[in-house]
């Protein structure tokens, strides 16, 4: 992971000429918030995710993983339709269908594990969970459209009914608003994330820079984007993640072109397609800046924390942050995640030691021993100064104590 800021790399310094000296400061904020995904910490984490998932449902019975992929408007059909040819514009969802088949056939030892099966298999089989597994849901258009073509079919309707089965949606990111939207949905059962999606409303911005952003995303859009209502991206998503090496329509617009004032328009990613070019896959895979723990600190209003004594201690100041966060609710993974800036594996591990000792209990309430692990992290390195001055010459005691003993 690299700490080097995309407004002083090349790209993003040509980037930045695009737009006046009094809306840089912004363009600066917008271009550093940035937050890309490598293609193998996508990878790893919706494994993962999945591969929890079945441990915990093949009890009630099989298990189905279906890649979620975009409704085609030209053809008239309900899912599952595994036969569905790909088309040539298709993109993440090619490599969901990769990670569907290869963690199926890891898990195997498990039995009952099955990788895009028919409706025929799905009764034969008796599968009783499906998994659709995504990569990032952020207007969340494109996953309840999927969901929809399921619901359409009448088979899958009567299961639902008889509680026959039971659907999960797996996805490395997903946005607040897209949670509400997939949770709400008729079919959705559970719904599980590595990360929360990066937007607008997760950057670490006051609201008057929030404004700023948004008003240069406005400002400068080109007449393509402002048409088709993509300033902020597709369905003012205000996206600010970017997985693998798809670039999605999430993300505002002027990031690819807008109005030039002077001189052409410079993009900060390549127009014409939606791909990172092969050197920012190499150099901005997996861009993150380091979270700001003086600033999560501080939006928790625990600010002593900042210079308390384990300030220097990164791991036992996350510790204390996640205490600083249960201290009050709600201590739900989704917030946490959020206001934390950590993907749920790391707020797992870190739950799970505050636990361990005894600092929080079962309802993530915080125990006395947490109460006062927090007084404590708050609290400074007591510093004594030696009040004596450096003096030669030679000491002679003014009193003999004890000399009667002599």
């Amino acid at each position: 992971m690299t700490a080097v800021r995309l407004s002083e790399t090349r790209e993003g310094r040509d980037w930045l000429e695009n737009f006046p000296p009094s809306y840089r400061p912004a363009a600066i904020r917008l271009l550093d918030a940035l937050r890309f995904v490598s293609s193998d910490e996508y990878r790893a984490g919706v494994k993962q995710l999945m591969r929890d998932v079945a441990k915990e449902t093949l009890e009630a019975g099989p298990v189905a993983f279906y890649p979620v992929r975009p409704v085609d408007d030209k053809l008239t059909y309900t899912e599952p339709f595994p036969a569905r040819p790909y088309g040539q514009l298709d993109g993440s969802e090619h490599i969901a269908a990769n990670i569907v088949s290869e963690v199926s056939k890891t898990l195997r030892y498990l039995g009952s594990v099955i990788a895009s099966p028919t409706l025929e298999e799905l009764r034969e089989r008796r599968v009783r969970t499906i998994v659709l597994v995504d990569d990032n849901i952020a207007s969340s258009s494109t996953i309840k459209a999927y969901l929809d073509k399921w619901w359409q079919n009448p088979s899958i309707r009567s299961w639902r009914s008889y509680g026959l089965i039971r659907f999960v949606i797996v996805t490395y990111a997903c946005s607040r608003p897209g949670e509400f939207a997939v949770r709400h949905h008729r079919l959705v059962d559970d719904l599980r994330y590595v990360e929360v999606g990066h937007d607008f409303s997760t950057a670490h911005w006051t609201r008057a820079q929030r404004d700023e952003v948004r008003d240069l995303c406005l400002r400068f859009a080109s007449r393509y984007a402002a048409k088709r209502s993509l300033e902020l991206g597709y369905k003012r998503s205000e996206s600010l993640l970017i997985i693998g090496h798809t670039l999605p329509n999430t993300l505002p617009h002027i990031l690819w072109a807008g109005e030039p004032l002077g001189r052409p328009w410079v993009g900060f990613f390549a127009r014409g397609h939606r791909r990172l070019t092969p050197e920012q896959q190499e150099t901005l895979a997996g861009h993150r800046m380091p979270p700001d723990l003086d600033g999560i600190a501080e939006a928790l209003r625990h600010p002593e924390l900042s210079s308390g004594r384990f300030k220097d201690w990164r791991n036992a100041q996350r510790l204390l942050l996640v205490l600083a966060a249960l201290s009050r609710p709600p201590r739900t993974d989704d917030w946490l995640m959020a206001v934390l800036q950590l993907k749920i594996f790391e707020l797992q591990f870190l739950l799970a030691t505050a636990r361990r000792l005894h600092m929080i209990d079962d309802r993530r309430r915080l125990t006395d021993e947490g109460h006062e692990a927090l007084r404590a992290g708050k609290s400074k390195v007591r510093r004594v100064r030696s009040r004596l001055s450096p003096n030669d010459d030679p000491y002679y005691p003014s009193s003999l104590r004890g000399v009667g003993a002599i």
